[in-house]
């Protein structure tokens, strides 16, 4: 029998305006220092194999800034479709894990509406909150059932 797959609830980074521009700024700074550290040290070197290692490594440099300022476009296309067409729900937390990570504190399982679980994995105060009060707290989360994606709102509920 020949199932068709179903499509998986996608989480967006309901990253702010600020945010977005200060990623894109980074990606910039990024990629000059790439260009600008291959055109300084280039004067300095005089053997090939000295210029291609620095030319590599000034390479990867720029390539990682380019990287930031695409991601900085997708999570900003992607959060601005769900802001049009979602909407604000409060989804219940029903286990929450604390993990070993630095960057993020807990793993907060919540449940959907049409009774599927996802994960958001989180160090934002007020996940923190939620995750120590399981199972009797709940997130705000923009969610779009049509498209099968959702963000979870930091902060203030005004995006």
């Amino acid at each position: 029998m020949n199932r068709a797959a179903t499509l998986e609830w996608t989480q967006v980074d309901l990253a702010r305006r600020s945010e977005v521009t200060a990623q894109r700024v980074t990606a910039i700074l990024v990629a000059l220092l790439g260009i600008g550290g291959f055109a300084l040290t280039v004067r300095m070197i005089f053997d090939w194999w000295e210029v291609v290692l620095v030319l590599l490594g000034c390479l990867i440099i720029v390539a990682l800034g380019v990287g930031l300022w695409l991601n900085a476009d997708v999570n900003a296309v992607a959060a601005a479709k769900l802001k049009e067409g979602g909407t604000t729900v409060s989804l219940p937390v029903v286990a929450a894990h604390e993990t070993t990570d630095e960057s993020i504190r807990y793993q907060l399982q919540l449940r959907m509406p049409s009774e599927e679980f996802v994960t958001h994995a989180c160090g934002h105060p007020a996940c923190v909150a939620a995750a120590r009060t399981a199972p009797d707290s709940a997130v705000p989360v923009l969610l779009n059932e049509s498209t099968k994606t959702w963000g979870v709102i930091h902060g203030s509920p005004q995006l």
